[in-house]
This record gives structure tokens, C-alpha cells and sequence, in this order.
């Protein structure tokens, strides 16, 4: 099928019927057969998902100026960040989605912290941008590499989970990954 359209062809009513043979499926053979009951009234239709293509943002935090007010001198600025799927298109079949999903949470929220306690829009987006250079090599490959070992210490700050950060506002990256250039303010 062309790309992109390989799901598109898909005969739904073969899906469902494959869905209901392994949702009834006894994988041990002392668990109780599913009720027919449930398997006649899913929740909803079944459905696959196309894990060939990934994606992620370019960037994920922006400071960008608000259209000033009639007669206002100055104009404000607005922090706009993602998160959670929006930042990086999980990828279930490592399980990672959750947990990028809180840890871009956590990127951005220490970000707004910096901007908020500095004022300054550079040294936020820099924080950010740092953080997610890390959030985006963790695979389950790569857990140990890219985060620190006990995650009961992992706080707001970026420095308390990735292994390359020194700390608020004065992360570093590590010298096996590459630069990502910094959006402009």
C-alpha cells in the first residue's frame, strides 16, 4: 500500500475478529475464560498503530511576544512550551510514553522556574532545550545511560534525573551528544 495508507486498508471486520480471539485466549490455563458477555460489547473498535514513523518537535519552548494593548508602550511576553505527547509522539512498544510524558512535564515546569526566578527568556529556553536533548535519546536501550540510577531522588530539576546537567540553569551536554541548536527567543 502507499505510504500512509497501509492502515487505511486494513478489513475492520477481519480486526475485530482477530481482537476477539486473542482477548479470549486463555494464556494460563488456570485463569477463567473471558465472559462472553464482554467480549460481545467492547469498548470501543479496535485499532492498530504505525510505529515506522516517530515524531517529536523541533522545539518545545518558545518566549514569544503578546500583541501589545491599544496605547501600550510596552509589550508582554508569553512563555508557550509542550509536553506529554505533544513534545515527543510516544512509543508504546518500549513503554516510554508515560514517562516522557511526565518527565517533559517536569522539563518545562523547571524551565517556567528558571524564567520566573530570572527573568531572563534565553537562559528558560536554553534550560529547556537541554533537558529535551536528553528526554529525546531515552529509549530502553539507552535508560542508563541518559538517566541517574535511583529514580526516588528524581526531582523538578532536570539535573536530579539526566546524567548530564550540573545543575539549575548551568546544564551542560554530554560529550557524546550532539548539539542541538537553540531556538531564537
Amino acid at each position: 500500500a502507499p505510504d500512509g495508507k497501509l492502515l487505511a486498508s486494513l478489513d475492520q471486520a477481519r480486526l475485530a475478529e482477530v481482537v476477539r480471539e486473542v482477548a479470549a485466549f486463555r494464556w494460563r490455563t488456570e485463569d477463567p475464560a473471558m465472559p462472553l458477555e464482554a467480549l460481545d460489547r467492547p469498548v470501543g473498535l479496535p485499532a492498530l498503530f504505525d510505529f515506522s514513523k516517530t515524531r517529536r518537535a523541533s522545539a518545545g519552548l518558545r518566549v514569544l511576544e503578546a500583541p501589545s494593548s491599544t496605547g501600550a508602550e510596552t509589550t508582554s511576553r508569553l512563555l508557550v512550551g509542550l509536553c506529554g505527547d505533544a513534545l515527543i509522539e510516544p512509543f508504546w512498544p518500549e513503554g516510554l510514553g508515560i514517562v516522557r510524558g511526565f518527565f517533559g512535564a517536569m522539563d518545562l515546569a523547571s524551565s517556567c522556574k528558571v524564567w520566573c526566578e530570572t527573568g531572563d527568556a534565553e537562559a528558560a529556553v536554553s534550560h529547556f532545550e537541554s533537558a529535551f536533548s536528553q528526554l529525546k535519546s531515552l529509549a530502553g536501550k539507552t535508560r542508563a545511560a541518559v538517566l541517574k540510577p535511583d529514580d526516588k531522588t528524581f526531582g523538578l530539576d532536570p539535573s536530579s534525573r539526566y546524567r548530564f546537567a550540573a545543575g539549575t540553569g548551568t546544564m551542560r551536554r554530554a560529550s557524546s551528544a550532539p548539539a542541538v541548536p537553540r531556538a531564537k527567543p
